[in-house]
């Protein structure tokens, strides 16, 4: 009785004390000068879509994503699925629709704005599931003032640089095994990229934003937790009007960012006590004219109850170069460290890649090669002996957004 009563007392101090940091910033946001609004108070996104209607400050624009994809090599082997667990692997030919996405966007008013995705990804997919159509992101911004905004809904966590950058903006196909593996931390279910939460967005002064989400804490039906809490401070040496990592008409930037996230006693019911999750990432990135670079490192620690504490680790290194006006070659290393109890366990990989563009950044192939390692933890998951297993796949994806 008396440690429930402990912890009780214990889960008020911590959401006291998160409650005075929160209304600390929104202070400091609501009260910084009226030019930090240059850092784009709409969720730093770029208009796209076809208008569809307007009516005095109100309109709504459509937008949409088609992404085919084509595999062949060991394509159940790609980290897709790696972070949620691989029982097995598949080897040869798939073609398929990576991602279907239509878009609605738009705003109420000056400082009312909203966003609406519904899609699938991997339909017909030798290694998907279902073809559901449901929602992925969907939110609305209000404007509390110059330089702040206060976003609820369904949205990505602020955890990490590519994490935030979407799907049709990314340099390379997939994302980093690392980066996919840390966005499934904080969700209420598997693979669910866009846990609903409140998400505050502002900017001190034209070179340092800030995003703060808290979630409710609750995960699916069964299981509970306290409340999931993520803090992204970016400093820009040249503010980017959206984060992305293709670099046709982008201009030149350099940006730095520290992510924090934490969430406590994530348990099923009847328990009460729970594991406890933290993360911390450190990111980089530099692009002038047709060179781009960046570095990321995430770091997961992993605390069940009673237990003994894991802290995987991953981090990746990438950069592309334009070639005139239509080929871009890139170049990505990683390391992901899954599970810190078992030995060798260290998987790497090495992707060439390269994207072909038919009409700038919104008609274009991309062309990956990719070649991992897993270390004794992975190969375990998938059923192979030994210590290491290496294998290769080749991804080729044409993507069509507007």
């Amino acid at each position: 009785m008396l440690a429930v009563r402990f912890i009780q007392w214990a889960t008020l101090v911590q959401r006291i004390s998160w409650g005075v940091i929160c209304g600390a910033v929104v202070m400091a946001g609501l009260a910084s000068p009226t030019w930090a609004a240059k850092l784009s108070m709409d969720g730093n996104e770029e208009e796209s879509g076809i208008k569809l209607g307007s009516s005095g400050e109100a309109e709504i624009r459509l937008g949409v994503l088609l992404q085919p994809r084509l595999d062949y090599g060991e394509s159940g082997l790609t980290n897709t699925n790696v972070p949620l667990g691989v029982t097995s692997q598949w080897s040869g030919l798939d073609v398929y629709l990576r991602h279907a996405r239509v878009s609605l966007t738009g705003q109420f008013s000056r400082d009312f704005t909203f966003r609406w995705d519904f899609g699938d990804e991997n339909l017909s997919r030798v290694t998907g599931g279902t073809i559901i159509l449901q929602t992925e992101e969907a939110y609305v911004d209000w404007k509390l003032g110059d330089s702040t905004a206060l976003r609820m809904g369904r949205t990505r966590m602020p955890i990490g640089r590519n994490s935030q950058v979407r799907e049709e903006n990314m340099l390379l196909i997939e994302r980093p095994f690392s980066v996919a593996a840390a966005m499934q931390y904080f969700s209420p279910v598997a693979n669910d990229k866009y846990p609903a939460h409140l998400q505050l967005r502002g900017a001190f002064s034209e070179s340092f934003e800030y995003r703060v989400g808290l979630g409710d804490g609750m995960i699916g039906a069964n299981q509970h937790g306290q409340p999931m809490i993520a803090l992204r401070g970016a400093f820009h040496l040249n503010p980017e009007k959206s984060p992305s990592e293709l670099h046709m008409g982008r201009g030149d930037h350099t940006v730095f960012g520290l992510s924090v996230a934490t969430q406590s006693n994530v348990a099923t019911y009847p328990a009460i006590v729970g594991t406890s999750y933290q993360l911390m990432g450190l990111d980089a990135y530099h692009h002038s004219g047709p060179f781009s670079i960046q570095f990321e490192y995430l770091s997961a620690t992993t605390t069940p109850p009673g237990g003994v504490a894991s802290t995987p680790t991953g981090y990746y290194l990438q950069g592309g170069y334009l070639f005139g006006e239509s080929f871009e070659g890139a170049l990505r290393v990683e390391s992901n460290s899954t599970n810190t109890a078992l030995p060798k366990n260290n998987d790497t990989y090495l992707t060439l890649g390269g994207n072909y563009y038919v009409s700038g950044p919104n008609a274009r192939f991309g062309f990956n090669l990719l070649m991992g390692n897993l270390g004794a933890g992975s190969t375990a998951a998938i059923g192979k002996v030994g210590s290491s297993y290496s294998y290769t796949a080749l991804q080729v994806q044409a993507t069509l957004h507007f």
